[in-house]
């Protein structure tokens, strides 16, 4: 009569201490054998596609690229293999993004040898399992109203594309920015000037641009439901880098529930601190700091470009103090000794 073969893991955590006590603990249990360890997000995709374990036991922040990133590759270059994230966070932002990255479970450090082996086990047998503290954030986030979306006559790529026009970018930048054709992204300019009822982009310029800049400051970008605001900037900066412009690296904690508009406001600021820093001359590295304080959300993007350079906040910096100082915030952008700098802070009374 044969036995069972033994579940296979993989460890990833970035900690070495963690990863020898998550090993000892594991090798323990009958049934469960740890076949490798990762001390990197990149490093668990790639031992994921070497061993093809049964379960990757996955930790969020983690260097080089972040667990929820690390899973939603996992997800798709080795669907057979169950991501199952154990970590200290218990926000909703990152329980949902792990969870839309197609993880199958979700338990917080602190859970104890029995709690670990059952849920291995649930997440082998497609199950899916989540600590009770973080169901308690999935929960509250199904329950609440979901926001109304401007411009329901739009699809969803037509109002990437509108918001790109609305901060004054040309075709080509639009292109450049949302990775299409420029051909493609004419056609979607016609769409919509047809479905907003002007004629030509001239007109819409003129006369409905205020208007239409106003709006788009309050749409939600569709990346913030689907990965949240830390795990987005991750992405953009990945994304960046992917397109041969500078690394950036993202240095953030989970920032908790905000309020919308400061969501949608500081995803807004780095994203056109970052294609700043894509402009700035000589630049080929930059830091982008999220980091939430009593009362504020701090954001700093700094990168290391030519300091004799001229640096200019672009159309879309200027456009977002504006909205910033609507919202109670500030913002600051412009050159230093050592390149260049945007720090904006926002009030979380809002």
């Amino acid at each position: 009569m044969g036995t069972t073969p033994p579940i296979r893991v993989v460890l990833a955590d970035d900690h070495p201490v963690v990863r020898r006590g998550l090993a000892a603990l594991l090798d323990s249990v009958d049934g469960i054998a740890v076949v490798g360890q990762a001390a990197t997000g990149r490093e668990a995709v790639r031992e994921a596609q070497l061993l093809a374990p049964d379960v990757v036991l996955m930790d969020v922040q983690m260097p080089d690229l972040d667990g929820v990133e690390a899973s939603r590759r996992i997800a798709a270059t080795s669907p057979g293999v169950a991501v199952l994230v154990l970590t200290m966070h218990d926000d909703d932002e990152t329980v949902l993004a792990a969870l839309r990255a197609g993880a199958r479970g979700y338990l917080l450090k602190g859970a104890d040898q029995e709690e670990i082996r059952r849920a291995v086990h649930a997440v082998v047998a497609g199950e899916m399992i989540v600590a009770p503290a973080a169901a308690a954030h999935v929960v509250a986030r199904l329950a609440a109203p979901p926001p109304a979306a401007p411009f329901p006559e739009l699809t969803p790529r037509e109002r990437d594309v509108l918001d790109a026009m609305a901060r004054g970018r040309r075709n080509h930048a639009i292109a450049e920015e949302l990775g299409l054709a420029a051909k493609t992204v004419g056609n979607h300019v016609s769409a919509i000037l047809a479905k907003l009822g002007v004629e030509t982009r001239a007109e819409a310029v003129a006369g409905a641009i205020g208007e239409v800049r106003r709006l788009v400051h309050d749409l939600r970008p569709p990346v913030l439901d689907q990965l949240g605001l830390v795990a987005a900037v991750r992405q953009q900066a990945e994304r960046v880098a992917h397109d041969d412009g500078p690394t950036v690296t993202v240095e953030a904690d989970a920032v908790g529930t905000l309020p919308a508009a400061v969501e949608v406001a500081a995803y807004r600021v780095v994203s056109e601190a970052v294609l700043n820093v894509v402009r700035h001359a000589g630049a080929r590295h930059a830091t982008v700091a999220v980091r939430r304080e009593p009362g504020a959300l701090e954001l700093l993007v700094v990168d290391d470009g030519d300091p004799g350079a001229p640096w200019t906040p672009g159309v879309g910096l200027t456009s977002m103090r504006e909205r910033l100082a609507q919202l109670g915030g500030t913002l600051e952008a412009g050159a230093t000794p050592d390149g260049g700098r945007v720090r904006a802070r926002l009030p979380l009374a809002t």
